[in-house]
């Protein structure tokens, strides 16, 4: 699976928050197969410890993340359990086929979670195309309002209603501007 994920990748930048969770997601991966394979966690059974770090590739980066963060647990966990490390270790042959049952078992569900987060994404961009092409039609616009950040988004039909340039950074008090003045009170109290 890797590799055919790898070869329909496409860089994306990613910007610093998002590289300092990749960061804290390869440290996790290290430290967890580490403690579950690698005796750092003595014979305890934590093999458990592998599926949120598999899950947390799969939900916030995608399938291909999910899936190389499964192959470096499944080397450190191949060279602890021949070093006789980790939760697997035992007779050499029983340890390596528990082991590939175990990581396949996990790849597998890495992969699943992967794969319906990539079709939600599909499934969430098509709505919001036809929800957008669907204001254009019935000249209807939307807008939300984030009270924290005191920032209005305006839905593009809604810039094209006001004649306001799309992306422009709006507040409240510019939406309030543009409500007719016999209106703008009781638009003020309701909001």
């Amino acid at each position: 699976p890797l590799l055919l994920l790898w070869a329909e990748y496409r860089p994306a930048r990613w910007p610093a928050a998002r590289v300092v969770e990749a960061v804290l997601l390869l440290a996790a991966t290290i430290v967890v197969s580490r403690i579950v394979f690698g005796g750092w966690g003595g014979v305890r059974p934590l093999s458990f410890l592998c599926i949120p770090v598999v899950l947390w590739a799969s939900f916030r980066f995608g399938q291909l993340e999910a899936a190389i963060c499964t192959v470096i647990m499944s080397i450190l966990a191949v060279r602890g359990t021949l070093s006789g490390g980790g939760v697997l270790a035992g007779g050499q042959n029983e340890g390596l086929l528990l082991l590939q049952a175990f990581m396949g078992v996990l790849a597998v569900c890495g992969l699943v979670v992967g794969a319906l987060m990539r079709e939600q994404e599909r499934v969430t961009e098509g709505l919001e195309h036809r929800l957008l092409e669907a204001q254009a039609l019935a000249h209807l616009g939307s807008w939300d309002w984030d009270i924290v950040r005191n920032e209005v988004w305006w839905s593009d039909e809604m810039c094209r209603i006001y004649d306001v340039e799309p992306g422009t950074r709006l507040t409240i008090e510019d939406f309030l501007t543009r409500v007719h003045p016999d209106d703008r009170e009781r638009v003020r109290a309701i909001v």
